[in-house]
């Protein structure tokens, strides 16, 4: 793949210490919990530093309460709702923006073709909801790799590693930032790929709707050709099915910076590395971008190609004879 063979001359890491907390004794809190499960639960080191185990019991999930070493305000912990019955709730408006399927839905409606099944106007639904998340998310994205790298300009010489020098001192950048960072670049190759998932069984009940002949298994390829045809290289989804099967199934993110260059860039690592000069052991923020892009540009083309099968079946019927 273009850009990638190029190493990365210089870089700094992320500090990953945090100052030290003090330690809080365990606390034995009798709760309700589920018939046949280990009379003692290990739950793990909460947020707030307190050890807790569950002593069990018959029934279901109920509440614990903790006394929070920070407040002393008493913090409820909902683990759940058992056979509780939803008797009352708010449905929240959704303004958040104009949906990817909107038109779609207008040019069936025009078409005279409105008996279009449930399961494919869920699938377009959801996939036009999953595309507002993935633009917030690619916006949040920005404004933190925008914090980020305003920190990163405060870093010193000893701070610097190269691939004849490596081993710089960590350079220390805000934990809550970083993590939501981490946490945002691992979410988004999530979303996308799932939205396209999504477009793909939703252009499956399209095909389905208007008789065309298609393998709802094959659509994937089908994808593909239509944005071939259409001009669009789909390398993006490459890129995009080998790392998200690889954070998926067999590793996490970590950052570096890449400072080469006066406008830094973001290294996602597969590993701890100390030289960037195998380029299948980490991702650019390039390459990020290009997923990002190439999907928004791949949806809409999609969409046009929806829009054009329902004209060709509007045209279709207005030329029919009428009795």
């Amino acid at each position: 793949m273009q850009g990638r063979g190029r190493g990365i001359d210089g870089w700094t890491r992320a500090s990953t210490a945090r100052p030290a907390v003090g330690a809080v004794g365990q606390q034995e809190v009798p709760v309700p919990f589920i018939n046949g499960l280990d009379p003692s639960i290990e739950l793990g080191q909460l947020a707030n530093r307190l050890l807790l185990r569950i002593p069990g019991s018959g029934g279901f999930f109920g509440c614990i309460q903790l006394e929070s070493p920070r407040s002393p305000e008493t913090e409820s912990i909902v683990l759940g709702t058992g056979n509780m019955t939803i008797s009352k709730w708010l449905q929240l408006n959704e303004d958040g923006g104009r949906a990817w399927v909107l038109p779609i839905w207008t040019a069936v409606n025009q078409s005279g073709r409105s008996d279009i099944d449930r399961s494919t106007k869920r699938f377009g639904y959801f996939a036009s909801l999953k595309m507002r998340m993935i633009g917030r998310q690619r916006d949040r994205l920005n404004e933190e790799l925008k914090q980020l790298f305003k920190q990163a300009k405060q870093h010193e010489e000893r701070h610097i590693c190269t691939p004849q020098h490596p081993m710089g001192d960590a350079f220390r950048v805000d934990d809550e930032l970083k993590y939501r960072l981490m946490l945002d670049n691992d979410l988004i190759l999530f979303e996308i790929d799932s939205c396209s998932e999504l477009m793909r069984k939703f252009l499956s009940g399209i095909y389905r709707h208007l008789g065309k002949t298609h393998e709802p298994k094959k659509m994937g390829k089908e994808m593909e050709r239509i944005l071939r045809q259409k001009g669009h290289d789909p390398q993006w989804f490459v890129i995009l099915d080998k790392e998200r099967n690889f954070f998926a199934h067999e590793g996490a993110p970590y950052h570096a910076i890449d400072i080469s260059k006066e406008r830094f860039g973001l290294i996602i690592m597969k590993r701890n590395l100390k030289v960037f000069d195998d380029p299948e052991k980490f991702i650019t923020l390039a390459e990020v971008n290009a997923v990002i892009k190439g999907f928004f540009e791949a949806a809409d083309l999609i969409k046009e190609h929806i829009l054009d099968l329902y004209g060709k079946a509007s045209a279709h019927r207005d030329r029919e004879p009428h009795c």
